[in-house]
């Protein structure tokens, strides 16, 4: 029993997701502490010696750092009691798992802050993509009632059934919410769940099953929404053991020996092969979101994905295709507009961009207006209209949330600004923009200075090349060019001698440079 239990938890496609997707190797390392701290507190039972106790403690602990579904061991540990008759509902056993509480409670706080975009108290690094992913707050109670029971009966379903597997799975649109399967879910499981507390005293298998899966999904079943999935697979990883565990104990007493391994055997084949199958969707981006869109066909976040990759990846053709395929079904989303108008944009069709952007920003959160106005000003400075484009430049600096990012991060803005204004003409405000730029990014000083030089050349500022010549002479950056630059800034301030001697010193750096040999002999200086 113990070995297709294993067996089957293990292959069951869907697994794939906590397997397979690197992003959650946090599932495999909080279910090895999680099992290991269960596999401790049985030791604990079996001869009650405190050093097992402290074990599975310590390994809750790890769970708990690995992810945050750790918190519900304390009730699975409730549920081992119960299955080895240790009066598990006594007092002595409540007060016995207070350690455990305290510690589920600390990293539950954490976790639903994190989550809601805190950074507790200033103590950790706080995440920027938090406000653009948990936008289903405003679902109405009853509808994330319905929602939640809705995700527990298809991760149900799914143990026995599992087909129509992808990474995503949307919630419904406006005009479905109030489906079938949405308001009756509450009611299937709640009479599920009456159905285990009738099993309590006879069947102790399907009461521990069904009780260890609500116990340990529970807390990811978006009663209190959190980003724009009402159910992911990877959250079946540990919640799934119960159910499999109920299963196949359930079987042991209905078939003989052999037969029982025949047929969970075969269930154990029929895994293996829907696994390997869904580990072809993980071969890229673009393979897994294929996958998912042919199921949310709908879901914008699904095809705004898709299309950002083929755009990041260069094929724009495949880019286009399916963003347009997507716009005609109907798909409204800023993300998509973004991204189809970057796709127009790199492929050259400039005027299509432009219209595809405005679609964006008719639609877009001021959270996320900064770099869809970032983008947009780019694509207007390609197509040659500078005041357009910094003018966006404006609005993208305009929205910028100045609490979730850094000074250092603006940096790219003012420097494509200084690259705009120096493209219009408009030299002195490039300069101001590079000067900004210096401030803001310690890092990217020196690569400031030669392009403030090389804008002061064109625009014939030769008191402030001159000064930044010398900084640079100073810092040993470029001390060639910049001596030859000086020279050529102290000829046009009237200073003969010193750019005669500024064009010695740069040919003592670097004797090839041809155009200055040619200066010092019209002078009739070697």
């Amino acid at each position: 029993m113990s070995f297709f239990t294993a067996l089957l938890w293990g292959v069951h496609p869907m697994h794939v997701e906590s397997v397979t997707w690197i992003s959650e190797r946090k599932d495999v390392l909080y279910a090895c502490f999680f099992l290991l701290s269960c596999i401790q507190y049985i030791k604990f039972l079996e001869n009650e010696k405190v050093k097992f106790f402290i074990y599975s403690l310590l390994l809750f602990i790890l769970a708990c750092l690995a992810k945050g579904m750790a918190v519900s061991l304390p009730m699975v540990l409730i549920l081992l009691d119960y299955w080895y008759d240790k009066k598990w509902f006594s007092y002595n056993k409540i007060v016995q798992k207070i350690p455990f509480f305290i510690i589920a409670l600390l990293f539950g706080l954490l976790a639903v802050q994190i989550q809601a975009g805190g950074d507790w108290g200033g103590r950790i690094e706080k995440l920027t993509e938090i406000k653009s992913s948990t936008i289903i707050g405003s679902i109405p109670f009853l509808q994330r009632i319905g929602f939640g029971f809705y995700g527990f009966l298809v991760y149900i379903i799914k143990l026995f059934v599992p087909l129509n597997q992808r990474c995503f799975y949307a919630y419904p649109s406006p005009e479905h919410v109030y489906d079938l399967q949405y308001v009756a879910a509450p009611f299937a499981a709640f009479i599920l769940l009456a159905f285990a507390v009738k099993m309590y005293g006879s069947r102790k298998e399907i009461f521990f099953g069904i009780m260890f899966f609500f116990f340990t999904i529970v807390s990811t079943l978006q009663f209190i929404p959190v980003g724009i999935a009402i159910l992911a697979e990877r959250y079946s990883y540990i919640p799934y053991f119960g159910l499999i565990f109920m299963v196949v104990y359930w079987l042991k007493g209905k078939f003989k020996k052999k037969k029982l391994a025949v047929f969970l055997g075969i269930f154990a084949v029929i895994f293996i092969f829907l696994s390997y199958r869904q580990t072809q969707t993980y071969k890229d981006t673009g393979s897994l979101f294929l996958n998912a869109c042919k199921y949310e066909p709908r879901s914008g976040f699904v095809n705004a994905t898709l299309v950002g990759y083929y755009g990041q990846t260069g094929d724009y053709e495949h880019a286009i295709l399916y963003g347009e395929t997507a716009v005609k079904n109907g798909v409204i989303s800023w993300k998509l507009y973004r991204d189809l108008g970057k796709s127009y944009y790199f492929a050259g069709n400039f005027s299509k961009a432009l219209d595809v952007w405005k679609m964006a920003t008719s639609l877009v959160p001021e959270s996320d207006k900064t770099g869809l106005y970032y983008d947009k000003a780019l694509m207007e400075r390609a197509r040659k209209d500078f005041k357009q484009s910094l003018e966006d430049f404006d609005s993208s600096v305009k929205y910028m949330d100045k609490d979730l990012l850094s000074p250092k991060a603006n940096s790219p803005i003012y420097y494509d600004v200084a690259i705009t204004e120096r493209l219009a003409g408009n030299y002195d405000e490039s300069l101001i923009a590079l000067d900004n730029v210096m401030k803001l990014d310690s890092t990217k000083f020196e690569s400031m200075l030669k392009e403030k030089a090389a804008i002061e050349i064109v625009a014939k500022k030769w008191d402030l090349l001159q000064k930044d010549c010398t900084i640079m002479i100073n810092l040993n950056i470029v001390k060639d060019t910049a001596y030859c630059n000086r020279g050529s800034a102290r000829l046009f301030l009237g200073d003969r001698e010193g750019a005669i001697a500024d064009w010695n010193e740069a040919l003592k750096i670097n004797p090839g440079i041809i155009n200055i040999k040619d200066m010092l002999s019209r002078f009739g200086t070697k």
